[in-house]
């Protein structure tokens, strides 16, 4: 593998996954870190169901997305990514809706909102 250091056009052509601050604040302190980028993942992947008008009856965005892609992406297991589930579930930080009959689940990232 061959590195070089960045110049200003590749700066400007990287992608990033975003990382909410929100996810460092004291009430997720114990939220593990592989939950934290999962979550980033999976919040990026937004702009696709938005693209794909994947949005329910009343205007809420869902992701379809297989935990198997989220397993490849992250190098984890099965159980260690539906640990991560479970992790952003319990922080109220993420919902799934089963549809049944062999449908993947859909996923609603939940926001985080100081009222």
């Amino acid at each position: 593998m061959k590195t070089k250091r960045f110049n200003s056009i590749h700066v400007l052509r990287e992608t990033y996954y975003q990382l909410p601050k929100f996810l460092f604040n004291d009430e997720f302190k114990g939220l593990s870190n592989n939950a934290r980028i999962a979550y980033a993942l999976l919040k990026e992947r937004h702009l696709l169901s938005v693209k794909n008008d994947w949005v329910n009856k009343i205007g809420e965005v869902y992701l379809n997305y297989r935990r198997e892609d989220l397993e490849k992406i992250l190098g984890m297991s099965n159980k260690t990514v539906i640990n991560i589930f479970k992790e952003l579930k319990a922080n109220n930080l993420l919902e799934e809706e089963r549809l049944g009959q062999g449908k993947p689940n859909r996923i609603y990232l939940l926001q985080i909102s100081k009222v």
